[in-house]
């Protein structure tokens, strides 16, 4: 029950959160934002509270793992966005993701292999990350666009709690990376502003996983030792910063792209 109230809580803030920051900074920033473990983080807390530190850690490998499939699922999103309708993206994306999480799910490594794996993967898939136009398309969005936004992922994450509620720790930490807000965002920016500003916002997405995967890293290194509440502080502070330095890079690498 806690678990659902505390979804219940932090999907409409984080979705309208995102959105803000989407309309004042640019869609790569609401990608920067929905690419944290802002809904996965509070959640696997709690879990550990309901399960203990063991089963924890244990979903905390798996998620990790889930963090490529989420990077997937967006570059197959933003490969077809400029040619298919957004719904045919979005079920290509499922696909891929729910393909990948399969194939994940079918190996059991030891977690610094998990994380060096993951992380070589988001290089890989970020390299082949689509091209983009720096444009901006100035539109007032409609009335309905927040609110469905927030009744859509509050809708997706209560269905994929009660799914998962009977999977094992790994399944259930692969699946806790289904790309919610990915999907919710990436086919509203879709629509409302083009494939250019869906490619930026999953680009986003795809770059603050690797802060995502360092969070839990952490996680799974030190709760069995350090103790729940310490160990997702240091998780948080690890994630932002790692969150800073990549986003420090991106940018310096932007603005050299720029001048070339």
């Amino acid at each position: 029950m806690q678990i659902i109230l505390l979804k219940l809580i932090l999907t409409p803030l984080l979705t309208g959160a995102a959105t803000w920051a989407g309309r004042k900074y640019g869609h790569n920033v609401s990608g920067l934002l929905i690419g944290l473990p802002l809904n996965a983080g509070p959640i696997a807390l709690f879990l550990a509270l309901q399960h203990g530190e063991t089963f924890a850690s244990q979903s905390a490998k798996g998620i990790i793992l889930g963090a490529v499939s989420l990077a997937i699922y967006s570059i197959v999103y933003a490969a077809l966005s400029r040619k298919l309708h957004w719904l045919l993206c979005a079920l290509s994306g499922w696909v891929a993701y729910l393909s990948a999480t399969f194939l994940f799910n079918q190996f059991s490594l030891e977690l610094l292999p998990i994380f060096f794996l993951s992380v070589l993967m988001l290089l890989f898939l970020l390299l082949l990350f689509p091209k983009y136009k720096e444009e901006d398309i100035s539109i007032i969005p409609p009335s309905w666009d927040l609110p469905l936004r927030v009744i859509l992922a509050t809708l997706f994450i209560l269905g994929l709690t009660y799914i998962s509620g009977n999977l094992g720790s790994n399944l259930s930490g692969l699946l806790s990376t289904f790309p919610i807000f990915g999907t919710i965002f990436a086919v509203t920016t879709h629509y409302l502003y083009g494939s250019n500003a869906c490619i930026r916002l999953l680009r986003g997405v795809i770059i603050s996983l690797f802060s995502f995967v360092v969070f839990f890293l952490i996680l799974a290194s030190f709760i069995q030792t350090l103790g729940i509440g310490f160990t997702f502080w240091l998780a948080t502070g690890g994630c932002f910063i790692s969150q800073g330095i990549i986003v420090f890079w991106e940018r310096k690498w932007q603005d050299r792209k720029k001048d070339l």
